[in-house]
């Protein structure tokens, strides 16, 4: 049985815990799926330009966290003055 990875994801100050978990075959697989989960749910977050960044924590079995991502958006406009 392939081990089971849980991906609890923080975002716009709230933490939404994995009760469930996915079975992967490696912490790489882990981390690709990390990505995902990620890239997809920083949509949502960015459109309403939150300057919190959404972070993706993946646990194992035991609850050692394995694999972080951290996504995080910057708007700069060189041209205008600083406030």
């Amino acid at each position: 049985m392939p081990p089971r990875f849980y991906f609890d994801l923080r975002r716009d100050g709230e933490l939404i815990v994995d009760d469930e978990g996915e079975e992967l075959d490696s912490v790489e697989r882990a981390e690709e799926l990390a990505i995902e989960v990620a890239t997809s749910a920083a949509r949502d977050q960015f459109v309403d330009a939150s300057p919190d960044p959404l972070i993706v924590a993946v646990r194992d079995a035991s609850g050692r966290q394995v694999v972080r991502v951290t996504l995080a958006l910057k708007v700069e406009h060189p041209d205008r003055p600083r406030r």
